[in-house]
């Protein structure tokens, strides 16, 4: 087979392998070493040695002069072969100076640069594919656990670029699948809002979203023990305050939680006393609060103003609400949610009940702005401090989101933290149900 012609140049002199290759082969990086050291052969023109399309001159040539002198010698060492082996021995240093040791171990006895570049392709061929196998298993079994988002995002990050360097790259919509999918259930708001997205996100986009939802977990969290850790849990044997403003009284006996409460306990009190509102929130000491006066000898008393004199500037000579104030409906619904707050004897908000409550039913029957419209009947059917609050917030998310200059950033906080509170609670009827009191469960599933 006739050999192709060889440049006829001066050996070239590269410039030092490792300023411009500064990764050494290794058993995990073959693609990356070989995506920085071919662009280096290439640019020196010495790639032809490798790839075997500079192919190895013959060693020697016939002696032209043999036929005229009997002493003459009948071969000749080939120049162009001088020149080749000169250069592939360049070639073949370069490619020995990028390997790691264990690498090299595994190359030593080659003489040319073509023999390395193929054992290494087929060393790494069968072990590329064994390590795709491999990698896409760990891909599709890596679960968050007791990572951070920070670390579970560079696990699953640190995977697909490796099938990427095996030449098996990933498209970000399976990587997001990936890392949506090893999760646990308190994820589940965050991930069914990027998997109903219709616009495609990018995956650092969805980093940072992951970052901040994880970061309003913790705070529940912190929020959550710091509650359980400090407050005292005390029996009680009604509301502090009935739906028609009339004051209960509560059972001060209040009992412990010793196991968890950090809180200096203090000694059970079996007296009755008005549930005023005053706590251990405000001292943990009862006898600070000066429910029995005859022991406390000092001058300080707690008092609470009732801000009675603040509704005489809404009134007329009369004593009544002035009638200028109907036009004002979303103030009115302000004062008819307040007016419910009312206990025995607070006159004023029994009149500013019975005012609200007559002019906003004859609102309704005028046009009104729809979403306020749908707030006042929602008052007027139950006020907001007879319902219970968690119960109602899914139906404030939907008015909110109707309103014309509503804060998007708000409004997607709310939503979060509902689905975070709706998952929990189911979470906690799953393992009640399944591991404590499936009687119970049977009870309340017939209510529901």
């Amino acid at each position: 087979m006739a050999s192709s012609p060889v440049p006829s140049v001066a050996p070239v002199t590269p410039p030092s392998i490792h300023s411009l290759v500064t990764i050494k082969l290794s058993s995990e990086n073959y693609l990356l070493w070989k995506a920085q050291i071919m662009p280096y052969l290439r640019g020196q023109r010495l790639f032809g040695y490798v790839d075997g399309s500079c192919l190895q001159p013959s060693q020697h040539i016939p002696n032209p002069e043999a036929d005229k002198s009997p002493t003459a010698p009948r071969l000749l060492l080939n120049p162009e072969f001088s020149h080749w082996f000169d250069q592939d021995q360049i070639v073949l240093s370069i490619l020995m100076s990028s390997l790691s040791e264990s690498i090299l171990a595994k190359v030593i006895g080659v003489t040319t640069s073509r023999e390395v570049w193929c054992a290494l392709e087929k060393m790494y061929s069968s072990h590329s594919r064994a390590r795709l196998s491999t990698t896409r298993r760990q891909l599709s079994t890596v679960t968050k656990g007791g990572m951070s988002i920070s670390d579970y995002f560079q696990t699953v990050k640190s995977l697909a670029d490796t099938l990427a360097a095996i030449g098996h790259p990933l498209p970000d919509t399976e990587i997001v699948s990936y890392l949506l999918g090893g999760l646990d259930s308190s994820y589940d708001p965050i991930v069914t809002s990027i998997q109903t997205r219709e616009d495609p996100i990018e995956l650092e986009d969805i980093f940072g979203h992951l970052l901040t939802f994880e970061l309003r977990l913790q705070q529940h969290t912190q929020v959550l023990e710091a509650t359980i850790g400090s407050a005292n849990v005390a029996t009680r044997t009604d509301y502090s305050r009935g739906p028609h403003g009339k004051t209960q009284y509560s059972n001060r006996a209040s009992s412990y939680s010793g196991s968890r409460g950090r809180a200096q306990q203090a000694p059970a009190d079996t007296n009755w006393y008005p549930d005023t509102g005053s706590t251990n929130h405000l001292t943990n000491d009862l006898q600070n609060l000066n429910l029995h006066a005859e022991t406390y000898a000092g001058s300080d008393q707690i008092q609470v103003g009732d801000g009675a004199e603040v509704f005489d500037y809404f009134k007329d000579e009369m004593g009544s609400f002035k009638a200028s104030f109907c036009e004002d409906t979303r103030g009115m619904l302000y004062l008819y949610e307040a007016s419910y707050l009312l206990v025995n004897g607070e006159s004023n908000l029994e009149l500013a009940r019975e005012f609200t409550t007559k002019h906003l039913n004859e609102n309704l029957e005028q046009d009104m702005e729809h979403n306020l419209a749908i707030l006042v009947h929602h008052a007027m059917e139950l006020p907001l401090h007879w319902r219970m609050l968690r119960l109602e917030a899914r139906w404030f998310i939907d008015i909110y989101e109707r309103r014309l200059h509503m804060n998007p950033v708000l409004l997607e906080l709310a939503k979060l933290d509902f689905n975070i509170v709706q998952i929990t609670h189911q979470n906690d009827l799953k393992y009640t149900t399944r591991y404590e009191l499936p009687m119970f469960y049977c009870d309340i599933t017939e209510h529901v």
